[in-house]
């Protein structure tokens, strides 16, 4: 059985992610994040900053490790993505500079000064976890 595989905007690739980190079905959405969504998320440079609600919902709610490596990833990403455009310097497709998008867009736009403090947050919350499983 062959299938087609359709390019997928970066615009799609972040509605998914919205919406699997939303489903009632985690162990489908999860599947679908680890084997179609994420994979092809790490073609772009940078990470738009309003992915991080839904990723920290992953972290928060996933137990899968695969899921949960490409949330700390993605998160990291956030994090260090502060190029002059938006951009690192490390190949992939160019996105574009998501701080100058959200200040056009005053109506809901998140930037990275909206999630830097809440990544921070939990990471370090996660990093004081001693949770034995986690031993």
């Amino acid at each position: 059985m062959l299938f087609c595989m359709q390019p997928v905007s970066y615009a799609q690739l972040a509605r998914s992610i919205h919406e699997l980190a939303a489903s009632s079905d985690q162990k489908k959405s999860q599947r679908e994040l680890v084997h179609h969504v994420f994979p092809k998320l790490a073609i772009y440079n940078s990470v738009d900053p309003s992915l991080a609600p839904s990723l920290l919902m992953l972290g928060q709610q996933c137990e899968d490790r695969t899921v949960l490596r490409y949330v700390y990833h993605y998160l990291a990403r956030i994090l260090s993505d502060n190029g002059p455009q938006g951009l690192t310097s490390g190949g992939g497709i160019p996105t574009p500079n998501w701080d100058a998008l959200a200040d056009i867009d005053a109506v809901g736009g998140v930037t990275r000064a909206d999630v830097v403090p809440l990544i921070v947050d939990w990471l370090s919350a996660e990093a004081l976890n001693t949770d034995e499983d986690c031993k």
